[in-house]
C-alpha cells in the first residue's frame, strides 16, 4: 500500500493544498507592504498589522502541513508494518491492502507455497492460495474490505507434496490514528488531494492460515469409519435409534426407517410422541422414562406393524451417560423374534395337544385295566366253582376212561386260571403293585399238560398229537 492511498474526508491540508495557499498569502504580504507608501500616515499602522498577519498565516499553514506529512507517513508506516513483522516466524499471515494486493507475507506462509516472502509481495491477493482457491479468496478479501470477517476451508495443493488444508480467516485492518484537529472541507475536483483515513476507516485486510491438515485428516478418517458403520447398521436386521433427552428421535436406522415407514430425515428431530400412536405411546413412555433415570431396560413386546400382521421384539432401553455422569439420551436396540414366537406359540400349541392326548390315552389304559381287573374277578368265581366240582368228581369212582377226561378238565380250568391270574398280574403292573414270587416248575408235567390239553380237539379232526421227551 502506497502512502498517498490513505485517505480520508476533511483532514489536514496536503501538499497540493500548500502550494495554492502559501503564494495567496506571500502576496497579500507583499501588497500590503506596498500599501505603506501609498496611503497617508493614519492608514500606515493597518498596512503593517495586514503584512505581519499574512506573514503568521504562511507561517501557520506550512507548521500544519508539516505536521500533517508526518502523521501521514506515521500511518502508512503502521499499515506497511504492522502485525506481520510482530509475529513469529512460523505464522501464516498476510497483509492486503485496499486495492487487493498483498503488501506483507510472513516467512511461514511463504515456506509453505514454496516462495519467499519478497516474491509475494505485491501479487494480487487471490493468488496466495493457488488457482483451486482463487475464486474463493478474492470474494473473501472483497467481503473484508467491506468490514466483514470471512472464514474459508481450503485444500492447497502441491506437485511433489501431499495435498494440505488451511483453515482461512479474512478480517478487515482498520486506521486506529488519533483524531486530528478539524479542519476546513477540502474542495472537490481534479486537484483534490488524497488525506489521512479517519479512525476505524477500513484500509486494508489481513489473511490469518492455519494448517488442519492433521486434523482434517482425522476428520475424513472418522467420516469413513462413520460410513462403515451406518452402512453396516443399515444392513443388519436389528432396529436401532437413539432418543435424546426431551424424548426427540436423533437417528434411526434402516431397519427402523422401514418399522416406522418414514425415511430418516423425516424422523430426525421429531418427538417420539408424534411418530407413534397413543396405544404404543403409552407402552413405551414409561419405560424411556425409567431408561432416562440411568437404568437398562430389557423388554419384550408384541405389536401389530402397518400391513396387520403380529409382530414380536425382544431388546433393551440402553441409557447414554456423558463423561459428567448425566444421563443425555437413550439408545433402543430391538430383534425381530417374529418366527421364533411363532414357532414357541405352535410348539406350546402341540405340547397342550400332546398333553391332552396323553391324558386321554392314561384314562383309556387306566379303564381297561379296570375292565380286566373287573372281568377278571368275574371269571374267576365261577372257575373256582369248576375247579371245585372236578376235584369232587375225580373222588368219585370213574372208570379208565372217564378219569383223563376229568384231569383234562381239571388241568384246562388250572391252566385258565393261572391266565386270568396273568391278566390281574398285567393289571398290577400297570398299578406298580407287582409282586414276584419263586415256584417250583416242572417242565415234563407241563408238557403233557398241553398235549392232554390239545388231544381232543385234534381228535376231532382225526389227528393225533403225542410228545416224547428224551
Amino acid at each position: 500500500m502506497t502512502r498517498e492511498s490513505i485517505v480520508r474526508e476533511g483532514a489536514e491540508p496536503g501538499p497540493a493544498d500548500r502550494q495554492r495557499s502559501l503564494p495567496v498569502l506571500g502576496a497579500l504580504a507583499l501588497a500590503s507592504l506596498a500599501m505603506e507608501w501609498v496611503l497617508p500616515g493614519r492608514w500606515e499602522l493597518l498596512a503593517h498589522t495586514a503584512a505581519a498577519a499574512s506573514v503568521l498565516s504562511m507561517l501557520w499553514m506550512w507548521q500544519r502541513g508539516r505536521r500533517a506529512d508526518d502523521r501521514r507517513i506515521s500511518a502508512a508506516a503502521k499499515v506497511e508494518r504492522a502485525p506481520v513483522a510482530r509475529l513469529p516466524a512460523s505464522a501464516l499471515v498476510a497483509q492486503v491492502d485496499s486495492a487487493g494486493r498483498c503488501i506483507e507475507v510472513s516467512l511461514g506462509l511463504a515456506t509453505l507455497l514454496g516462495l519467499e516472502p519478497d516474491d509475494l509481495r505485491g501479487a494480487a491477493a487471490n493468488e496466495l492460495l493457488g488457482p483451486l482457491n482463487a475464486n474463493a479468496l478474492a470474494e473473501a478479501v472483497r467481503k473484508a474490505l467491506g468490514g466483514e470477517c470471512v472464514g474459508l476451508h481450503s485444500q492447497l495443493l502441491h506437485a511433489t507434496r501431499p495435498p494440505l488444508w488451511l483453515r482461512v480467516a479474512v478480517a478487515p485492518i482498520r486506521e486506529s490514528v488519533p483524531a486530528a484537529p478539524e479542519a476546513t472541507a477540502q474542495p472537490a475536483g481534479d486537484d483534490a488531494q488524497a488525506v489521512v483515513p479517519a479512525p476505524g476507516a477500513i484500509i486494508g485486510c489481513e489473511i490469518v492460515a492455519t494448517d488442519v491438515t492433521d486434523l482434517q485428516r482425522t476428520i475424513e478418517t472418522a467420516q469413513r469409519g462413520e460410513r462403515r458403520l451406518r452402512v453396516i447398521m443399515d444392513q443388519i436386521p436389528v432396529t436401532i435409534s437413539y432418543i435424546d433427552a426431551e424424548l426427540h428421535y436423533r437417528y434411526v436406522n434402516r431397519a427402523q426407517e422401514q418399522w416406522l415407514g418414514r425415511r430418516a430425515d423425516e424422523v430426525v428431530g421429531q418427538p417420539v410422541r408424534d411418530l407413534v400412536d397413543d396405544e404404543v405411546w403409552a407402552d413405551i413412555s414409561p419405560r424411556l422414562l425409567e431408561a432416562l433415570k440411568g437404568h437398562h431396560v430389557p423388554l419384550e413386546r408384541h405389536r401389530i406393524d402397518r400391513n396387520g400382521n403380529p409382530v414380536w421384539h425382544s431388546g433393551r432401553h440402553v441409557p447414554d451417560v456423558n463423561d459428567e455422569g448425566q444421563v443425555i439420551g437413550v439408545y433402543t436396540v430391538f430383534f425381530d423374534i417374529t418366527q421364533r414366537a411363532v414357532a414357541e406359540r405352535a410348539l406350546l400349541e402341540r405340547e397342550a395337544e400332546l398333553r391332552t392326548a396323553k391324558e386321554a390315552a392314561e384314562n383309556a389304559s387306566r379303564a381297561k385295566s379296570e375292565f380286566l381287573a373287573n372281568m377278571s374277578h368275574e371269571i374267576r368265581t365261577p372257575m373256582n366253582g369248576v375247579l371245585g366240582l372236578t376235584e369232587l368228581l375225580l373222588e368219585t369212582p370213574l372208570d379208565s376212561q372217564q378219569r383223563p377226561f376229568v384231569e383234562t378238565v381239571r388241568s384246562s380250568g388250572e391252566s385258565l386260571m393261572s391266565i386270568i391270574n396273568d391278566i390281574l398280574d398285567f393289571s398290577k403292573i400297570e398299578a406298580g403293585k407287582l409282586e414276584t414270587e419263586t415256584l417250583d416248575f416242572d417242565l415234563y408235567q407241563s408238557v403233557e399238560d398241553v398235549v392232554q390239553l390239545l388231544a381232543p380237539r385234534a381228535h376231532s379232526k382225526q389227528l393225533e398229537i403225542a410228545c416224547r421227551i428224551d
